[in-house]
C-alpha cells in the first residue's frame, strides 16, 4: 500500500452547493503521466449533502501548530470516478468518493520573506521526446568509477521571450522490496521576472512547440504541468485536461521524420513560419491528427491522416477563395431558379413528389462547393508538392484512389483481412503525402526529411503500392 502524500480537511463545490471539512487524502504521480487521485471520506452527513457530484472542485489549507498556513491545495475541475458507500449498521457507514483532478495545483508556503522583485524559476513536465532529450555521454574511469558528461543542451525562445532550457530530472521510487530505483524524466525549465511569473500562460505557447516537435519526431510529447519557486513559496500544477500519448519505449532516431542533426533548425523554421499562420487552428488540427498518439485501430489512424489532408486543403481554399464557385448573392439567386426549375420538371412537379424534391434540395449546397479533387490540385500546385511517386489521392486513372478509401471507411464499409496489407500500405502513403505537404507549409526542405524519395526508396510499401492498389480497386 502506498501511502498518501498529503492528509487534510477540504471544502467540495458541486453546482450550487459546499460541503466543507471533508476528510481527503492526497496521491501524486510518481512518474509524470500517472494520475493525481483523490480519495474523500466523507461523513454521512456529508455524503448526503454531496449527492452523487459528476464535476466538482475543492479548496483546502494545512496550517502548522502554530496556526501558520504551510500549504494550499486546490483543482477548480475534479471528476467523480467511484463513488460507493458501505453500511455497517444503523448508524455506521463508511463513504469513499474517488476524484481525479484536472488542474490540481499545490502551493508551499515558505517562511522566508520575499522581495517581490526575485524570478522564478521553475520547470514544465513532459512526456518523452527524443528530438528534446539532452545528449550525455558515459566515461569510465579507472577508479571503476563512471564520470556524465553533457554534450547538448537545447535551448529555445518562443515568441513571448520564454527561453526554455530541455534537461532531464531524476526521481526516485522505493518498491516494496525495499530497492530504490531511478529514472529521468524530461523537463523544460525556466527562470521569469516576477511580474511574469504565472506559467499558465505559457501553456499554450508550449504546447505550439511541442506539437512542431511532436511532428518532427513522430513521436506525441506534451507538458503534463510544471513546478515553480522563489523564496516565499513553491507552486506544482498537475494538468490531466489533455491527451497523454503512449510512451514509445523503442522509439529511435531512425523513426523520426526529421534527421536529428537537422532538428535545431527545423524547429526554428518550422515555429516561426507556425506563428505567422492567420489560421493556426487549422494547422494545429492538421498536425495533432498527424501525429499517431496511440490511435486504436488502421482505420482510425487512416481517417486521422486523411482529415489532416483535408484541414489543409481546407485552410489553403479559405486563404485562396477556392471554397465557393459563386459567391453569396450569386449561389442564392441560382439556388433559387435551381429549386423552381427542379419543382417544375416531370420527375418532381406531382404533389406526391414533394418528398423527393426535398431530397434533391439537400443536395443542392454542394453544387457551389468547389470540389475537393480540383482544390488539392491547385493546393498541391500552389505549394509545389510533388507527390507523383506516393500513391495518388485523387486521380482514378488507374485504379482506387486513397479518397476512395476514405469514402468507404467513412462510411462503414471494410476491405478485409485479404487485403489488410494494401490498406497498410495506403496508409503509409497517405501518411507520406501529410508529411510532405505539412512540411512544405512550414517552410522545410522535404528532400531533408524522411518523407523524400530517396530515403523512401528502400522500404517495401513505397515500392509495391501499384500492386496494392490494384489488390484493393478488385475488390471495388
Amino acid at each position: 500500500m502506498r501511502k498518501e502524500d498529503y492528509k487534510l480537511r477540504l471544502s467540495i463545490t458541486a453546482e450550487n452547493r459546499t460541503v466543507d471539512s471533508v476528510f481527503c487524502e492526497v496521491y501524486l504521480p510518481q512518474r509524470v503521466a500517472d494520475p493525481p487521485e483523490l480519495l474523500f471520506h466523507p461523513t454521512e452527513h456529508q455524503s448526503k449533502e454531496l449527492g452523487h457530484p459528476f464535476e466538482f472542485s475543492i479548496y483546502g489549507e494545512i496550517k502548522d501548530s502554530a496556526g501558520k498556513l504551510w500549504t494550499v491545495i486546490s483543482a477548480d475541475k475534479v471528476y467523480c470516478r467511484e463513488f460507493s458507500t458501505t453500511q455497517w449498521g444503523p448508524d455506521l457507514s463508511d463513504a469513499l468518493l474517488v476524484g481525479d483532478p484536472f488542474d490540481l495545483t499545490i502551493t508551499t508556503i515558505s517562511n522566508r520573506h520575499s522581495e517581490g522583485n526575485e524570478n522564478v524559476t521553475g520547470s514544465f513536465w513532459l512526456t518523452p521526446s527524443i528530438m528534446l532529450s539532452p545528449v550525455k555521454s558515459l566515461t569510465p574511469l579507472y577508479t571503476g568509477e563512471v564520470t556524465l558528461h553533457k554534450t547538448r543542451n537545447l535551448m529555445f525562445t518562443l515568441f513571448n521571450g520564454l527561453t526554455l532550457t530541455f534537461d532531464h530530472h531524476y526521481r526516485y521510487l522505493n518498491k516494496q522490496n525495499g530497492e530504490m530505483i531511478s529514472f529521468p524524466e524530461l523537463v523544460a525549465e525556466f527562470e521569469v521576472s516576477s511580474e511574469k511569473a504565472d506559467p499558465r500562460s505559457f501553456l499554450a505557447p508550449i504546447d505550439d512547440f511541442l506539437m512542431l516537435t511532436s511532428f518532427a519526431a513522430r513521436q506525441a510529447c506534451v507538458c503534463l504541468g510544471w513546478e515553480s519557486y522563489n523564496a516565499s513559496k513553491v507552486t506544482r500544477f498537475f494538468r490531466r485536461s489533455i491527451v497523454i500519448p503512449d510512451i514509445k519505449k523503442q522509439h529511435s532516431f531512425n523513426d523520426t521524420l526529421i534527421l536529428p542533426k537537422d532538428f535545431q533548425d527545423f524547429i526554428r523554421i518550422a515555429y516561426n513560419s507556425f506563428i505567422q499562420f492567420d489560421r493556426k487552428d487549422l494547422i494545429r488540427q492538421a498536425v495533432y491528427r498527424a501525429i499517431d498518439g496511440g490511435r486504436q485501430t488502421l482505420e482510425s489512424d487512416y481517417l486521422a491522416l486523411y482529415s489532416a489532408l483535408e484541414t489543409l486543403v481546407l485552410s489553403f481554399r479559405l486563404d485562396n477563395g477556392t471554397e465557393h464557385i459563386l459567391d453569396g448573392h450569386e449561389w442564392h439567386g441560382f439556388k433559387k431558379d435551381t429549386k423552381a426549375f427542379i419543382k417544375g420538371h416531370p420527375l418532381f412537379s406531382n404533389p406526391k413528389d414533394k418528398d423527393r424534391r426535398r431530397l434533391v434540395y439537400q443536395k443542392l449546397e454542394e453544387l457551389n462547393r468547389i470540389s475537393f479533387a480540383d482544390a488539392f490540385e491547385q493546393f498541391c500546385k500552389r505549394y509545389d508538392i510533388d507527390l507523383g511517386d506516393l500513391w495518388p489521392v485523387v486521380d482514378r486513372k488507374d485504379g482506387v484512389t486513397l479518397g476512395d478509401i476514405r469514402n468507404k471507411l467513412v462510411h462503414g464499409d471494410t476491405f478485409g483481412r485479404a487485403r489488410w496489407r494494401a490498406l497498410i500500405s495506403a496508409r503509409e502513403h497517405l501518411k507520406w503525402i501529410v508529411e510532405r505537404s505539412m512540411l512544405t507549409i512550414l517552410g522545410w526542405r522535404v528532400h531533408d526529411s524522411r518523407a523524400a524519395k530517396d530515403l523512401l526508396s528502400g522500404m517495401t510499401m513505397y515500392n509495391e503500392w501499384q500492386h496494392s492498389r490494384e489488390l484493393l480497386s478488385k475488390e471495388g
